[in-house]
């Protein structure tokens, strides 16, 4: 098993500052010849991967920031922009009515009310996202705090999970995440 501990992290984030393409990974598989290729990408501010393919039939990325943010943006076959999450999410935001200056609470509760009147599946996609920026946040600021933090943050990520899972009512969800969050705040 591979564990990436914060000492790891934080050296592999120190090689990739000093990276002229200000980036560096870290493969956790053993060889090329695997097909699950698994490995870990210190991207700093500032870099640049350039669009690539890989022509390999069903072969698929999944990018995960486990610290900080990152903007992708995607290709059909053609070369052509396609518009991605980024735009999908601004569509959401306008169609639910959500203001970037609402609380946290009052956007989760918008989008888990309209999953439940269109069951648009990139709706508790956006839950996550807003999820996963709020906490960001609050683990930069509190960096003492970190592990009580992603275990909050895991259990409402879960929380929604379970709401699209078994179907479960919207308001007790959203009370359920108001009480850790407001754990948090304390």
């Amino acid at each position: 098993m591979f564990i990436l501990g914060n000492q790891m992290l934080d050296g592999l984030c120190q090689q990739a500052e000093y990276s002229l393409r200000r980036r560096q990974h870290l493969n956790i598989h053993s060889s090329y010849q695997e097909n699950c290729q698994r490995l870990f990408n210190a991207i700093q501010p500032n870099s640049y991967i350039p669009p690539h393919r890989h022509y390999i039939a069903n072969k698929q990325e999944l990018l995960v920031a486990i610290r900080g943010s990152f903007c992708l943006i995607t290709f059909d076959d053609h070369g052509n922009l396609t518009p991605g999450l980024l735009l999908n999410y601004n569509e959401l935001y306008n169609k639910y009515k959500i203001d970037n200056e609402e609380n946290i609470l009052l956007k989760l509760k918008k989008l888990l009310h309209g999953y439940k009147k269109d069951k648009n599946k990139d709706l508790p996609k956006m839950c996550v996202f807003l999820i996963e920026q709020f906490f960001y946040n609050l683990v930069k600021d509190n960096e003492n705090r970190i592990d009580f933090l992603l275990n909050i943050k895991l259990f409402i990520i879960k929380k929604i999970n379970d709401f699209i899972t078994y179907n479960l009512n919207v308001n007790t969800v959203i009370k359920s995440i108001e009480l850790k969050i407001n754990n948090v705040r304390q």
